[in-house]
C-alpha cells in the first residue's frame, strides 16, 4: 500500500489533491491510503503516532510552521520519504533544494501535469519496493533484499545478515514475513527465528539448509514439510 499525506492550509486545495490523487490511483490501480492535513504540527503528530509516509506533498506558505520547516524536521529522521512541494510563489522554491525534494509544483497545478509527476514517482517507488527499510536509533535504513541472506530474531530483536555487514533493529519476524508476503520475494520460513533468501540457499537437507556464506541452518520439524515442498517445486523450475 502506498501512504500518501497531503499538507495545505487552503482546505480547499487539499479537497482538489484529494480528487487528483483518488482519480490516479483509481486509474492505475494502485492501493493508496491517503490523509489530508490543514497544518504542518498536526502532519508532524500523525507520523509520531503513527509511522512514516511513502510520499508528502507540502505546501510551502502556511500559517505556524511553514513547509520547508515541516520538511527539514521530517529529513532529520527520514531520508527516505519522498517530499514534493507546491507554492505560489517560485521564489520559494529555491530554499527548499537541502531536503532533497522530488518536484516542486506551482500552482494552480494542472491536473495532466500533476498525474505525470506521480507517474514519475510510482516507478522509483515500485523500485525502492525491492528494499526493506527499517529504523534505528531514531535513523532510517534501506536494504536491498537481494543483499540479504537470511534474517533471524532473538527475542524482540531482529538480525539482517548481508553478504558483507550485519544489521539489528527492533521488531518481529512475522511481520517481515507478512511484508516479504506481499512484495512477492522469495523467503522461506524455516524456523521460528529464521527466514532465508531462496537464491542464497546453496544446499537442501531435512533438517538443515546452507547458505552461501557457509551459515548451516536448522529447520525446525514445523517447517519440514513445507520447506520440502518448496524445494520440490523449485527443482521442478529448475529442470
Amino acid at each position: 500500500m502506498l501512504k500518501i499525506g497531503v499538507c495545505d492550509d487552503d482546505v480547499a486545495y487539499l479537497m482538489i489533491m484529494k480528487k487528483y490523487i483518488d482519480r490516479w490511483a483509481a486509474e492505475k490501480g494502485i492501493n493508496i491510503e491517503l490523509q489530508l492535513f490543514s497544518c504542518g504540527e498536526e502532519l508532524l503528530g500523525h507520523i509520531r503516532a503513527y509511522g512514516r509516509y511513502d510520499l508528502i506533498i507540502l505546501d510551502i506558505e502556511m500559517k505556524g510552521i511553514d513547509g520547508l520547516r515541516i520538511a527539514k524536521k521530517i529529513r532529520d529522521k527520514d531520508r527516505f520519504t519522498t517530499l514534493i512541494f507546491m507554492s505560489q510563489y517560485d521564489t520559494f522554491f529555491r530554499n527548499g533544494y537541502e531536503v532533497h525534494p522530488f518536484y516542486f509544483f506551482s500552482k494552480p497545478i494542472e491536473k495532466r501535469h500533476f498525474e505525470d509527476i506521480l507517474g514519475r514517482y510510482l516507478i522509483i517507488y515500485q523500485e525502492a519496493s525491492e528494499n526493506i527499510t527499517f529504523k534505528k536509533k531514531k535513523v532510517s535504513y534501506s536494504i536491498s533484499l537481494s543483499d540479504i541472506i537470511y534474517f533471524t530474531s532473538d527475542k524482540r530483536l531482529i538480525y539482517i545478515v548481508c553478504k558483507e555487514d550485519i544489521h539489528s533493529y527492533y521488531g518481529k519476524l512475522d511481520e517481515v514475513q507478512k511484508m516479504l508476503y506481499q512484495k512477492k520475494q522469495r523467503f522461506l520460513r524455516i524456523h521460528k527465528s529464521y527466514l532465508v533468501n531462496m537464491k542464497h540457499i546453496s544446499q537442501y537437507h531435512y533438517k538443515n539448509v546452507v547458505l552461501c556464506n557457509g551459515a548451516d541452518l536448522p529447520i525446525s520439524k514445523e517447517y519440514r514439510k513445507s520447506v520440502n515442498e518448496i524445494h520440490i517445486m523449485l527443482r521442478g523450475e529448475e529442470g
